[in-house]
């Protein structure tokens, strides 16, 4: 049997279009360019990866410390965890106004200390931003793949065994530095 595809239905749709169309009024209609609407863009955009990463951390922290508390949420954390490539293609325009956001930025800035101006620097800043940006979607990725039993015990081994902890995709105390 091959899987159905998804298909959007009306309201979908048409909830689509109007979210382009407000992501394009965004990008090119009034208080576009100036520091006012991008820093309005970065304030809403801090939220929603806020709400992405936070379900990453505690889905993340549930497959650590185990137990029965998270399966209630657990597809509503991973719903929210696949946000993550969208918000990495949403920090695209953020790039564009980087020098109307932060005065380091700006090609004439001049920085005091021979760390900041290694720090901050354009394509450092988008060395960082990349970093974090892969090993984020990777453990998006990798981190509900883990639970793709669906919180079945497994067919052999001890009655009390936690689905989660079983073989060698053991989440680590140290997965959760690739978060912060």
């Amino acid at each position: 049997m091959t899987p159905r595809r998804p298909t959007l239905t009306a309201i979908e749709g048409a909830a689509f279009a109007v979210g382009a169309l407000g992501l394009l009024l965004c990008l090119a209609g009034p208080g576009s360019g100036t520091r006012e609407g991008y820093a309005s863009y970065l304030s809403a955009y801090l939220f929603w990866i806020g709400l992405s990463l936070g379900c990453l951390a505690v889905t993340m922290l549930h497959h650590l410390v185990g137990g029965e508390w998270g399966l209630v949420t657990r597809r509503l954390l991973q719903a929210g965890v696949r946000t993550l490539p969208i918000m990495a293609l949403l920090f695209v325009p953020l790039l564009f106004g980087l020098s109307i956001l932060y005065p380091w930025a700006a090609p004439s800035a001049t920085l005091a200390s021979e760390g900041a101006r290694v720090w901050l620097t354009r394509p450092f800043f988008l060395v960082r931003a990349s970093v974090y940006f892969a090993s984020w979607i990777a453990l998006a990725f990798w981190v509900p793949r883990w639970s793709a039993g669906g919180g079945r015990r497994p067919a052999s081994g001890p009655a009390d065994a936690d689905p989660l902890r079983v073989g060698p995709r053991r989440l680590r105390p140290h997965h959760l530095l690739l978060w912060r």
